[in-house]
């Protein structure tokens, strides 16, 4: 779980010890286009997903009235598949709006210290035979205001995806330190503000992605493993919840060379 934030007037940026290989990122001009894609797709998606809901609502709600009064075993069973499936088809859309809006709710202040001990376990489970976890995290680590279970959710996805990606003998590292953005970073990405934030960099030994990949990561549906694989709102989730924190996600990566996603999100320092 997340921890309430005392306040510690005495912090510092951690460096951090885990090193890396040289891996490309797209320039802040494409950086920029590509934020500005993704918020015309949200904004086209949250208008779509409203109007499907008011579609979804009624045969749910019809479904399970019907449901109290029918008793042949089959027309049950036609009832409970439209019922389920309208229910599958309402929980994408709800997946679809937190990549829009991010998410709904206040922030509160707090700490992500054991909520990244908790989550770097189940991340661990997820690695194939063979393959390390190593796990660095600043003892010092800046309160930030968020929605603990929002942000759990973004950064378990990016670790499970970084999981996937490692094959067996590979390594999945994870480090959280505090750090400050420059006006050079920040302008670099579209809403981004400067000063203290609080960095979360989780990177694979993987396969790693090519720059038209690199370019599409974060669009819905785009899948980095290959259609057979499926394909899915994961990291477009992440995309919109961090965004809605006021941060932003830096993507490293190049074929053979691995990935490492930087998350930065806003540090509250007094």
């Amino acid at each position: 779980m997340c921890a309430a934030a005392s306040h510690r007037p005495d912090v510092r940026p951690e460096a951090g010890g885990i090193r890396r290989p040289r891996r490309r990122a797209i320039s802040a001009r494409q950086r920029l286009l590509r934020d500005q894609r993704l918020e015309s797709i949200a904004a086209l998606a949250s208008g779509i997903t409203h109007d499907l809901n008011n579609v979804f609502a009624p045969i749910i709600i019809s479904g399970e009235l019907l449901r109290r009064k029918m008793t042949g075993d089959d027309t049950l069973q036609c009832l409970n598949l439209m019922i389920r499936c309208a229910w599958q088809g309402s929980e994408t859309l709800r997946q679809v709006l937190t990549f829009a809006g991010g998410m709904e709710g206040d922030l509160v202040e707090l700490r992500l210290t054991a909520a990244i001990e908790e989550l770097s376990e189940s991340i661990r489970k997820a690695l194939p035979p063979g393959a390390t976890l190593q796990l660095e995290i600043s003892p010092d680590l800046w309160p930030i205001a968020g929605d603990c279970a929002q942000l759990r959710k973004a950064i378990l996805n990016v670790g499970l995806n970084g999981a996937d990606a490692v094959a067996q003998g590979g390594r999945l590292c994870i480090r959280v330190q505090n750090t400050k953005v420059t006006p050079a970073v920040a302008r670099g990405h579209s809403g981004a503000k400067t000063g203290p934030h609080v960095l979360i960099s989780i990177a694979d030994t993987g396969q790693g992605m090519n720059p038209q990949m690199l370019d599409r990561v974060f669009d819905p549906f785009f899948a980095t493993k290959g259609s057979d694989l499926g394909r899915g709102l994961s990291l477009s989730i992440v995309y919109g919840i961090i965004r809605s924190h006021g941060g932003f996600i830096q993507v490293h990566s190049e074929v053979g060379c691995g990935t490492e996603f930087e998350i930065f999100i806003p540090a509250v320092v007094r």
